[in-house]
């Protein structure tokens, strides 16, 4: 499965745990929360370094998905994006944190940490707190 695929696999993950039911309202937050997502693969891949994978989702109650990254990787930055509303969602990377994301209407692109100590593929991500009017991404890349 290439990266790509795997990212998109990760974000219909967070929208299952976000409790997404198919009506009107959820497919505006499914909208919402991918063009969360989009902007923060943007910020990344603009920034010049590689998107291994990334998670998004909805503020509300706690979230956690597990994500894939590739073993040969350039470094690992994590970065976040919270947008919608003004707070702060906190942020766990397998059960180390938690970190902080603030959030701002606008959002843009945060460092989370570039210190991660990740042995093997699989990342987990939870977030917590996140106010219930935003949406959030969550980006695992290369280090720049």
């Amino acid at each position: 499965m290439n990266r790509t695929a795997k990212a998109v696999a990760a974000i219909v993950v967070a929208l299952a745990l976000a409790g997404c039911t198919g009506s009107a309202a959820d497919e505006r937050d499914t909208e919402t929360i991918t063009l969360t997502q989009d902007a923060l693969a943007n910020s990344v891949t603009q920034g010049g370094r590689e998107m291994y994978a990334g998670a998004a989702g909805a503020g509300g109650p706690e979230q956690s998905v597990q994500i894939e990254l590739p073993l040969d990787r350039n470094g690992l930055t994590i970065s976040g994006l919270c947008s919608g509303g003004e707070g702060t969602a906190l942020v766990r990377l397998n059960k180390q944190g938690p970190f902080e994301l603030p959030c701002s209407k606008d959002g843009e692109e945060q460092e989370i940490t570039r210190s991660l100590p990740l042995q093997g593929i699989r990342l987990l991500i939870t977030v917590q707190g996140a106010p219930a009017n935003v949406t959030w991404a969550i980006a695992a890349a290369s280090s720049p």
